[in-house]
Protein backbone atom coordinates (compact mmCIF):
# COMPACT_ATOMS: atom_id res chain seq x y z
CA UNK A 1 0.00 0.00 0.00
CA UNK A 2 1.54 3.54 -0.90
CA UNK A 3 1.38 6.43 1.77
CA UNK A 4 0.34 9.55 0.82
CA UNK A 5 2.43 13.22 1.13
CA UNK A 6 0.43 15.51 3.45
CA UNK A 7 -0.68 18.34 1.72
CA UNK A 8 -0.71 20.07 4.51
CA UNK A 9 2.30 21.72 4.23
CA UNK A 10 4.64 22.01 7.68
CA UNK A 11 7.13 24.03 9.26
CA UNK A 12 9.39 23.89 12.53
CA UNK A 13 10.12 27.31 15.05
CA UNK A 14 12.43 27.32 17.87
CA UNK A 15 13.25 30.17 20.38
CA UNK A 16 16.10 30.97 21.86
CA UNK A 17 16.05 34.28 24.37
CA UNK A 18 19.50 36.03 25.09
CA UNK A 19 20.53 39.02 27.55
CA UNK A 20 23.34 41.53 27.94
CA UNK A 21 23.87 43.49 31.30
CA UNK A 22 25.69 46.24 31.33
CA UNK A 23 27.02 48.57 34.29
CA UNK A 24 26.97 51.34 32.87
CA UNK A 25 28.97 54.51 35.14
CA UNK A 26 26.48 57.58 35.58
CA UNK A 27 28.73 60.54 34.92
CA UNK A 28 31.10 59.08 32.03
CA UNK A 29 28.32 56.72 30.99
CA UNK A 30 31.37 54.42 30.28
CA UNK A 31 30.42 50.43 30.31
CA UNK A 32 32.61 49.02 33.50
CA UNK A 33 31.06 45.74 33.59
CA UNK A 34 29.79 43.78 30.89
CA UNK A 35 27.99 40.28 31.36
CA UNK A 36 28.52 39.46 27.25
CA UNK A 37 25.20 37.77 25.36
CA UNK A 38 24.21 34.95 27.65
CA UNK A 39 21.54 32.21 26.31
CA UNK A 40 18.97 32.50 28.93
CA UNK A 41 15.97 29.27 30.25
CA UNK A 42 12.60 29.66 29.15
CA UNK A 43 10.30 28.46 31.79
CA UNK A 44 7.37 26.00 31.71
CA UNK A 45 5.16 29.12 32.24
CA UNK A 46 6.63 31.11 29.78
CA UNK A 47 6.31 28.39 27.19
CA UNK A 48 2.42 28.06 28.25
CA UNK A 49 1.34 31.61 29.01
CA UNK A 50 2.92 34.04 27.39
CA UNK A 51 4.77 32.11 23.78
CA UNK A 52 2.15 29.86 23.10
CA UNK A 53 -1.37 31.36 24.86
CA UNK A 54 -0.89 34.80 23.76
CA UNK A 55 -1.12 34.35 20.01
CA UNK A 56 -4.52 32.70 20.41
CA UNK A 57 -5.48 34.90 23.51
CA UNK A 58 -5.88 32.20 25.87
CA UNK A 59 -7.44 32.82 29.36
CA UNK A 60 -4.36 32.44 31.19
CA UNK A 61 -2.01 33.94 28.78
CA UNK A 62 -0.23 36.92 29.36
CA UNK A 63 2.55 39.77 27.87
CA UNK A 64 6.03 39.96 28.88
CA UNK A 65 5.93 44.07 30.55
CA UNK A 66 9.23 44.40 32.54
CA UNK A 67 12.38 42.84 33.84
CA UNK A 68 13.65 42.07 37.17
CA UNK A 69 17.39 41.76 38.86
CA UNK A 70 18.16 39.68 41.57
CA UNK A 71 21.13 38.38 43.70
CA UNK A 72 20.39 34.77 43.50
CA UNK A 73 23.57 32.77 41.61
CA UNK A 74 21.49 29.26 41.79
CA UNK A 75 20.98 28.21 38.05
CA UNK A 76 17.45 28.69 36.77
CA UNK A 77 15.54 25.78 36.67
CA UNK A 78 12.73 25.48 33.74
CA UNK A 79 10.62 25.16 37.00
CA UNK A 80 11.00 28.41 38.35
CA UNK A 81 8.20 30.83 38.83
CA UNK A 82 10.95 33.37 40.95
CA UNK A 83 14.41 34.51 40.61
CA UNK A 84 16.09 33.08 42.83
CA UNK A 85 16.84 36.07 44.94
CA UNK A 86 14.64 39.03 43.54
CA UNK A 87 16.83 42.06 45.04
CA UNK A 88 14.49 44.21 46.41
CA UNK A 89 11.57 43.41 44.62
CA UNK A 90 9.71 46.74 43.51
CA UNK A 91 12.72 48.95 43.34
CA UNK A 92 14.34 46.07 41.24
CA UNK A 93 11.86 45.25 38.67
CA UNK A 94 10.54 47.94 35.83
CA UNK A 95 8.64 47.65 33.01
CA UNK A 96 10.90 47.74 29.75
CA UNK A 97 11.69 50.78 26.97
CA UNK A 98 9.53 49.70 24.02
CA UNK A 99 9.78 46.97 22.86
CA UNK A 100 11.06 46.34 19.65
CA UNK A 101 10.50 43.56 16.83
CA UNK A 102 12.62 43.02 13.72
CA UNK A 103 12.57 40.23 11.28
CA UNK A 104 12.45 37.18 14.04
CA UNK A 105 13.84 38.58 16.77
CA UNK A 106 11.89 40.38 20.03
CA UNK A 107 14.20 42.68 21.76
CA UNK A 108 13.18 44.62 25.09
CA UNK A 109 15.49 47.16 27.22
CA UNK A 110 15.61 48.64 30.35
CA UNK A 111 18.03 50.60 32.51
CA UNK A 112 18.08 50.26 36.14
CA UNK A 113 19.39 53.29 38.14
CA UNK A 114 21.78 52.87 41.26
CA UNK A 115 20.25 53.31 44.24
CA UNK A 116 22.04 51.42 46.00
CA UNK A 117 25.43 49.21 46.51
CA UNK A 118 24.24 45.93 45.41
CA UNK A 119 25.32 42.60 43.80
CA UNK A 120 23.39 41.44 41.07
CA UNK A 121 24.13 38.04 39.33
CA UNK A 122 20.32 36.98 37.73
CA UNK A 123 17.98 38.49 35.54
CA UNK A 124 14.20 37.78 34.42
CA UNK A 125 11.28 38.58 32.21
CA UNK A 126 7.89 38.91 34.33
CA UNK A 127 4.46 40.18 33.04
CA UNK A 128 4.20 42.02 36.40
CA UNK A 129 6.16 42.91 39.98
CA UNK A 130 4.48 40.34 41.70
CA UNK A 131 3.92 37.80 38.75
CA UNK A 132 5.24 34.87 37.56
CA UNK A 133 8.87 34.23 35.84
CA UNK A 134 8.42 33.94 32.07
CA UNK A 135 12.60 32.81 31.59
CA UNK A 136 15.72 34.74 33.03
CA UNK A 137 19.17 33.23 33.68
CA UNK A 138 22.06 34.36 36.35
CA UNK A 139 25.38 35.80 34.87
CA UNK A 140 28.88 36.23 36.88
CA UNK A 141 27.87 37.85 39.90
CA UNK A 142 28.45 41.97 39.58
CA UNK A 143 29.26 44.27 42.33
CA UNK A 144 27.39 47.45 41.29
CA UNK A 145 27.89 50.65 43.43
CA UNK A 146 25.41 54.10 43.34
CA UNK A 147 27.17 55.58 40.76
CA UNK A 148 26.38 53.37 38.21
CA UNK A 149 23.19 52.64 36.43
CA UNK A 150 22.76 48.93 35.13
CA UNK A 151 21.76 48.91 31.47
CA UNK A 152 19.82 45.34 30.36
CA UNK A 153 18.75 43.86 26.46
CA UNK A 154 16.71 40.84 26.19
CA UNK A 155 16.31 39.45 23.06
CA UNK A 156 13.98 36.60 22.60
CA UNK A 157 14.83 34.96 18.50
CA UNK A 158 12.81 33.07 17.24
CA UNK A 159 13.90 30.53 14.19
CA UNK A 160 12.39 28.82 11.38
CA UNK A 161 13.69 25.49 10.30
Amino acid sequence: MRTQKSKHPTSTCGIKGFFRVQLVNKKTRKVEGDSGWIQNVITNYGFASCLVGAPIQDAGSVLATGLALGTGVAAIATSATKLGSQAGAASWYSTFGPATVASLTARMTQTFEGLAAISIAEIGVFAASNGTLIAGNTFDSSAMSTDQDVNCTYDLVYARA
